[in-house]
């Protein structure tokens, strides 16, 4: 056995207990008859952790109402409800954490990890598998659904595989994904705000600050705003923002972080230069170079930062992955641009008239 480093451990146990606190809440806020809380949401906002652990018990929680009738299941959901109401018999209507912090903390955890349970009696909870790429670094994996998936440089992406679902997140970077069909199990992205959701299809996915496009290679996907739609736990389904077809692209742009995407639709375009960085190139065509400086970025040590005056100036070129210098050599040559800063951080911004 190959013994664990205190690092290790510790983010074991953090991501252990964000899913447990996860788990509380869905109990304490079916039990409440509410589908969020001032509170819930500021948990959720606390900790990178919380995000990824909710979407994890929700998508438990999902499945246990598709299953709902069965006995084995009736009896575990009901005594995991039984026990967060009996802890909070006498509490009033106030935030959940703070409650843990007065009162018994650990048994509300415990009524939690009932359900966390019977996820897994059941098959149905799996922690997430992270993939990671270096700067420079590409890599393609295959998942056991039969799916490939193919990182760019940069990139950071979960993977939950499911019985009934298959849940991921590009948590940064860009990403091709060619899906094994399986029409029992949707297969959706998560990416900054928005999730795509497609069955059997190939589409290209890249997260830049809080654009996100996605392009269409073949078959359909829909963006949505939000989560991927459920059968409990919503009012309503997300916001649609658009049905692809190949050679379309949804750019979705959310001027405010946290507000709504300003989105758009483009047609026709080039395939061929949307996975040319498969190859090791990149092929713009006049799109803004504040966006083209950050996809160059993934390929260099020296972070390329755009000014708001130039950020908007179109960029066309062919470029070889990781020529950054050669980059911004040639913006400077074409476009009324100037570069400052050192080896680390380089600044492009409007050359003084």
């Amino acid at each position: 056995m190959t013994p664990t480093t205190g690092g290790d451990e510790s983010a074991t146990r953090e991501v252990a207990r964000a899913v447990a606190e996860a788990a509380a809440w869905r109990v304490r806020l079916a039990e409440d008859g509410r589908e969020s809380s001032e509170a819930f949401e500021a948990w959720l906002e606390s900790s990178t952790l919380h995000a990824p652990a909710w979407r994890q018990v929700q998508a438990s929680w999902d499945f246990l109402a598709d299953h709902a009738i069965a006995p084995e299941v009736m009896r575990a959901r009901r005594e995991a409800l039984d026990r967060a109401r009996n802890v909070h018999a006498n509490r009033t209507r106030r935030a959940l954490l703070p409650s843990w912090r007065r009162t018994s903390r650990w048994t509300v955890l415990g009524a939690a990890a009932a359900l966390v349970l019977l996820a897994v009696g059941i098959g149905r909870w799996n922690l997430p598998d992270t993939y990671s790429t270096a700067l420079g670094e590409r890599r393609t994996i295959k998942l056991d659904d039969g799916t490939t998936v193919t990182l760019d440089g940069d990139s950071v992406l979960t993977v939950s595989l499911h019985s009934g679902t298959r849940d991921l997140e590009l948590r940064s970077g860009q990403a091709r994904f060619d899906v094994a069909h399986d029409a029992a199990r949707p297969f959706s992205v998560r990416v900054g705000d928005e999730t795509v959701v497609a069955t059997g299809t190939s589409f290209n996915v890249d997260l830049l600050d809080r654009t996100v496009l996605v392009t269409l290679l073949e078959g359909r996907v829909t963006v949505y705003d939000g989560a991927r739609p459920t059968l409990v736990g919503r009012d309503a389904p997300p916001r649609l923002i658009a049905t692809l077809d190949p050679g379309e692209r949804v750019t979705s742009l959310r001027p405010v972080a946290n507000g709504p995407p300003v989105a758009s639709v483009a047609r026709g375009v080039s395939l061929a230069e949307t996975t040319a960085w498969q190859s090791g190139k990149l092929i713009f065509t006049d799109e803004p170079l504040g966006l083209v400086a950050a996809r160059i970025s993934r390929y260099s040590k020296s972070k390329i930062v755009v000014d708001a005056s130039a950020a908007a100036l179109k960029v066309s070129g062919v470029f070889d992955v990781g020529e950054a210098a050669a980059f911004i050599d040639a913006v400077q040559r074409v476009l009324p641009v100037e570069a400052t800063g050192g080896p680390g951080v380089v600044r492009l911004a409007r050359r003084a008239a």
